[in-house]
């Protein structure tokens, strides 16, 4: 009967010890979760899944994590101060897109993949041009001021469920868009006289972006493309509009200013089989706006063809670029 008591009464004061706990949970680890919540509602995308480029307070490189869920990416993370980088998808689902500096935070950047260009002297220049495809549609955002303390380690707010990690902390990001359009439109008098659409290059933008700072890459890169979008004035066939949507890193620029003359190159073939090259330097027509979701560059330039005569002195042009005929009326 004595050892009855004795035991009722030390279960006793466990049960009135374990009702004085708070209901916190005690980890083993010596890590805690930090979840990252990313809407990508501004950028209007819908991700395979997240990346997130951890740094620590020195801003050196610490870990990558990737989901498969584009909502969400939980961190193990010691104590410390971070900051995370946070991309739609994985560096390696981006055709023409790859990471460069990528151990420091203050030098990490996706930069465009080189290409090799099919005309490499039009315009006449001297130097090497480096070209890039157009990049793929990335967003991005930095996640700072990310703090791991001791008792965020020792407890969890929640505690866990199945195999689920409690976060102790949750960070929400809205990425926004890092590529940029330049939407390109050149009016081109005589176009009657060009037997198919330009090879063209648009010279010295940016070969990437920087994600820390938020701007493009100092880089100066080549792109290289075809005007063949037309729209024929329906009152005059002889005016004609070719435009091309053009995905880049922008230019760079300071106080709203291009640092760097911009080239727009036309190589037409006339209908003579002669070669007509145009270039133009587009540096100051260049207007940046914003259209609520991506920064766009609209250039605005005019050109005029010379008549083709006769048969011309040209080669015959068997790969000549064929129109893409858009019906719709022009305003001038």
């Amino acid at each position: 009967m004595k050892n009855i008591l004795i035991i009722s009464a030390l279960a006793g004061v466990l049960a009135l010890s374990s009702c004085w706990r708070d209901d916190l949970y005690y980890a083993t680890v010596d890590r805690a979760t930090v979840r990252i919540e990313a809407d990508w509602t501004p950028a209007r995308l819908t991700p395979n899944g997240v990346s997130a480029f951890v740094f620590d307070r020195n801003g050196a490189a610490f870990d990558v994590v990737r989901s498969n869920d584009s909502r969400k990416a939980d961190l193990s993370l010691p104590e410390g101060f971070y900051s995370v980088v946070v991309l739609n998808n994985t560096l390696d689902e981006y055709r023409n897109i790859e990471s460069a500096g990528t151990d420091r935070l203050e030098t990490f950047a996706l930069m465009g993949r080189a290409v090799s260009p099919n005309f490499t002297s039009l315009g006449g220049g001297t130097r090497a041009e480096s070209f890039i495809g157009e990049p793929d549609t990335v967003a991005g955002s930095v996640v700072r001021n990310i703090e791991v303390t001791r008792k965020m380690i020792e407890y969890f707010r929640i505690k866990p469920h199945g195999m689920e990690p409690a976060p102790a902390a949750v960070y929400q990001t809205a990425p926004t868009r890092i590529i940029s359009v330049a939407d390109i439109r050149v009016h081109v008098k005589g176009l009657k006289y060009a037997a198919g659409a330009p090879r063209t290059h648009l010279k010295n933008l940016s070969g990437g972006y920087y994600l820390d700072s938020d701007k493009p890459h100092s880089l100066q890169v080549c792109h290289e493309f075809v005007l063949n979008n037309k729209r024929v004035d329906p009152d005059n066939y002889k005016l004609a509009t070719i435009t091309k949507q053009l995905i880049s890193f922008g230019p760079e620029k300071a106080n709203g200013k291009c640092l760097n003359d911009h080239q727009l190159v036309m190589n037409f073939i006339l209908v003579n089989g002669e070669t007509h090259t145009v270039s133009l330097n587009v540096k100051d027509l260049i207007e940046t706006s914003h259209d609520g979701v991506q920064t766009v560059h609209k250039i605005r330039a005019e050109v005029t063809l010379p008549e083709a005569i006769g048969n011309g002195d040209g080669a015959f042009h068997p790969e000549i670029e064929e129109w893409e005929e858009i019906e719709a009326e022009l305003p001038i």
